[in-house]
């Protein structure tokens, strides 16, 4: 197991830092702070594999089609037991994955030159019986939609004819004499969800009707005439029945989504792991990285090798380009000492070794000793192993 400390002192931190840049998703971010270096030659080739048909896709012009998601692990815990209900901005977190799941099915579904990215994701649906009936019952906002049901539409059209009906009536009774003169203003509003105008205090007695607020200043008296209480119950009877059916909406969505979330929980982790690659694949391509051949026997050989802390440097603020390293250690002997000046680049040219010393267990060690000529010289180490 590759120590914290030599991962630290190689900067891979950084590396991952820079490469958690291109991922769409917190929870992708997470997981690539928490890389390590992989250890078994078959694991490593796959996930090289993996990354180079990404790549290979990008440089045809089809890059993967992923988007912006959210973590779903919480609100698929949330729906998990059963008669759980989520609310419309909870069920809204499912819209991105689900569009960038179908996207991705339809993607892979005919191609044969990606054979490790369809073994990793091949299976993915979208699950399109949940997507089109979630698409059509909530937007980006978190709002039920009047196409979530044929009910809800016909009870949402009935609830803004009776409102219409409401104001105009309103709106004709502040304007007649017999009631004007004992209002404080000639406005409606609503208070308490009833459909009110304003009467002077003094004159509510003069006015029929219920008083269901009064102002601050006590000289108001917000009233709801007698005659459309009745239109003012019908809408009630109209909201308590919208309120019902959007329940009811929302209960069969998520029954549907606790019917698949095995096989969901399934396709998520495909993506989040795609969305890793990806990024990998996003850090390689900004540094022009190629795919390093695994050997059998501990022996790193580099040729042209650069630090990509380095070229990520002189990318962000120009100067002379990045000097190459050509490096082999290991044929012979397993043990090289830089030694030189301080500033003179020792330090630099051993941990452009690090994903080599890193596949092979090694070890990087620093120590300062006095050369004979009385100059300190520092001295880095790397051992690999036997």
């Amino acid at each position: 197991m590759i120590r914290n400390e030599t991962l630290r002192i190689l900067e891979f931190d950084k590396i991952l830092g820079v490469i958690a840049g291109f991922a769409h998703s917190d929870v992708t971010r997470l997981g690539i702070l928490e890389l390590c270096p992989l250890r078994d030659r078959q694991g490593i080739e796959r996930r090289f594999g993996q990354v180079e048909e990404i790549r290979s896709l990008a440089q045809l012009g089809i890059p993967l089609r992923l988007a912006p998601f959210q973590d779903l692990a919480p609100v698929m815990a949330m729906v998990r037991p059963a008669g759980a209900v989520l609310g419309p901005h909870d069920l809204v977190l499912f819209l991105p994955v689900l569009r960038v799941l179908a996207s991705i099915a339809r993607q892979l579904a005919f191609r044969t030159d990606i054979p490790l990215l369809k073994e990793l994701a091949g299976h993915v649906t979208g699950f399109p019986a949940i997507l089109e009936p979630l698409e059509a019952t909530v937007d980006e906002e978190g709002n039920i939609l009047d196409t979530a049901s044929k009910v809800l539409f016909e009870l949402r059209a009935r609830k803004r004819s009776l409102t219409a009906r409401i104001r105009r009536r309103l709106e004709e009774i502040v304007r007649e004499k017999q009631t004007a003169i004992f209002l404080q203003d000639d406005f409606i509003t609503q208070r308490g969800g009833r459909w009110v105008i304003p009467v002077r205090m003094d004159s509510k007695g003069m006015v029929p009707g219920v008083v269901h607020d009064v102002s601050n200043s006590g000289e108001t008296a917000f009233m709801e005439p007698i005659e459309i209480i009745g239109l003012a119950n019908e809408l009630e009877n109209l909201v308590a029945e919208e309120k019902a059916e959007q329940i009811r909406i929302l209960r069969e969505i998520c029954r549907w989504i606790r019917e698949e979330l095995a096989e969901l929980e399934e396709e998520f982790r495909a993506l989040v792991q795609l969305d890793l690659l990806n990024s990998i694949a996003g850090f390689a391509d900004l540094l022009r990285a190629e795919v390093p051949s695994i050997g059998e026997t501990p022996v790193v050989r580099l040729k042209g090798g650069r630090h990509p802390l380095l070229m990520l440097l002189q990318r962000e603020r120009g100067g002379r380009e990045v000097v190459p390293l050509d490096l082999e250690l290991g044929c012979e002997a397993g043990v090289m000492v830089v030694t030189g000046p301080n500033a003179g680049g020792k330090t630099i040219a051993i941990k452009t070794t690090d994903f080599g010393v890193m596949v092979n267990n090694g070890r990087v060690t620093k120590t300062d000793i006095v050369a004979s000529n009385g100059v300190i010289h520092v001295i880095d180490t790397v051992i690999l192993p036997e």
